[in-house]
């Protein structure tokens, strides 16, 4: 439960981080939602369920836009959709790849500890690479101070 629990420490922070760039990503799918709908006659209650539908590529298919200005600004909201989807996954690996590099949750010890026995392998903590049977495999660049 440490690890879950650290993961999302680190996924809430970064998502603090982010979130004037994943809310103007949201009111532009809102914005282009509704206007879709104006041009199309749809509720609002409608256009906006057609906006977040395609933002997120799922596409029921139930409402489609029949203009073809309405119809460009559909592709604008799922491409919209899918860089928000994709900030919002890129943010998830890198709160992953933290929690399994942190000192903290002792996990890369411990994934450094259970490798050999699987292939020989194991993670070298002062040269930061990887060694398959006592071989340099990948190596980090050392960090410039």
């Amino acid at each position: 439960m440490a690890i879950t629990f650290e993961f999302l420490k680190i996924f809430g922070v970064a998502l603090l981080h982010v979130c004037p760039l994943l809310a103007f990503l949201l009111m532009v799918i809102l914005f282009l939602g509704l206007m879709i709908g104006r041009l199309e006659n749809w509720p609002a209650f409608d256009a906006v369920y057609f906006a977040f539908v395609t933002a997120t590529t799922v596409g029921y298919g139930d409402l489609r836009p029949r203009l073809p200005l309405s119809r460009v600004a559909s592709v604008l909201v799922a491409v919209v959709g899918i860089v928000f989807t994709g900030i919002v996954v890129a943010i998830a690996v890198f709160a992953l790849g933290e929690v399994f590099s942190s000192p903290r949750s002792g996990v890369g010890a411990r994934l450094a500890r259970r490798t050999p026995a699987r292939g020989c392998a194991n993670l070298d903590g002062a040269a930061r690479g990887l060694r398959v049977c006592g071989a340099v495999v990948a190596a980090a660049e050392p960090k410039q101070s």
